[in-house]
């Protein structure tokens, strides 16, 4: 298998699990005790403005970043790269988080392959396919 094509396997991978965690997190909340239940409808129901607003700005600079490190956009990789960085940056200030199991490993699948995906942009041979066009080819990696 070529390094594209793995390179995409991994990203599609990461996206189905990110939306199949949100799929999980929502369908198997009836699984969860009363009292989580009840927790989980209060957290969608409180409105935290400022948080709601960063956290649907790295929501945005994700999905474009994905589609652009999909289609192999020097621009895309920046993106793909703050869009990680504000959502790692903006979960701590979610407060508790109550997820099923289900939902729980397809977060884990889902975020490992983002690091699998950054890491293949920024330090394997895929990286120079984000070089834009004419620039002098890229030294391999030490």
């Amino acid at each position: 298998m070529g390094i594209k094509r793995m390179f995409r396997l991994v990203l599609v991978a990461e996206l189905t699990f990110f939306v199949l965690t949100v799929v999980a997190w929502w369908l198997l909340k009836s699984t969860l005790p009363s009292d989580l239940q009840a927790y989980q409808d209060r957290w969608l129901q409180s409105s935290n403005t400022a948080g709601d607003a960063v956290a649907g700005l790295s929501l945005l600079l994700y999905l474009c970043g994905w589609v652009g490190v999909l289609r192999l956009r020097p621009v895309g990789r920046t993106l793909y790269l703050a869009g990680h960085v504000l959502m790692l940056l903006v979960t701590p200030f979610t407060g508790p988080t109550v997820l099923n199991a289900w939902a729980s490993f397809c977060a884990g699948v889902s975020g490992l392959c983002g690091g699998m995906a950054l890491a293949m942009a920024y330090f394997s041979e895929i990286r120079q396919d984000f070089a834009p066009a004419g620039s002098p080819d890229l030294p391999a990696p030490a």
